[in-house]
């Protein structure tokens, strides 16, 4: 029987001989750490094929390198209520979110008083991007809410 166990950042601080932090640092380009040390870290970490959790990073940096985009109905005559042009929005979007490293969630919303509520408390998102119809002038201070 065969059990894949995953590395975890001790198991390299344990091999490289250096405590934990360090190896932490290391793997975040740190100029703390000396580029031997760095290079015998990073170079163990690809031997056991590490991988940084994005998780556990983002619960500690208190980011979730993570962009919204909320598509709100849209009074289209058809049931897809999503106007065609801001799925064409969609690809260019998304590229532009990977380039800078950010994930991008994807919402559908209902133009109600609540729409903002989901982001506010749950760090779900850096940031949001609305497209859709309605007075956005209205959600102004919705959005100086989130922002603060």
């Amino acid at each position: 029987m065969y059990i894949n166990v995953k590395a975890t950042s001790f198991d390299i601080a344990y091999r490289a001989g250096v405590s934990q932090s360090t190896v932490s640092r290391a793997l975040r380009n740190s100029p703390l750490v000396n580029e031997e040390t760095r290079l015998k870290i990073q170079a163990i970490a690809k031997e056991l094929n590490y991988k940084v959790d994005k998780n556990a990073r983002n619960l500690r940096s208190q980011q979730s390198n993570t962009l919204a985009l909320l598509l709100f109905e849209d009074p289209t005559s058809d049931d897809s209520q999503i106007n065609p042009f801001f799925l064409s929005m969609l690809g260019s979007i998304t590229r532009a979110c990977a380039n800078k490293g950010y994930d991008l969630l994807v919402s559908f919303q209902q133009m109600d008083n609540d729409w903002h509520a989901e982001f506010e408390d749950t760090n779900k998102a850096d940031g949001i991007i609305l497209l859709g119809y309605g007075d956005y002038v209205a959600y102004k201070e919705k959005l100086v809410h989130l922002h603060q």
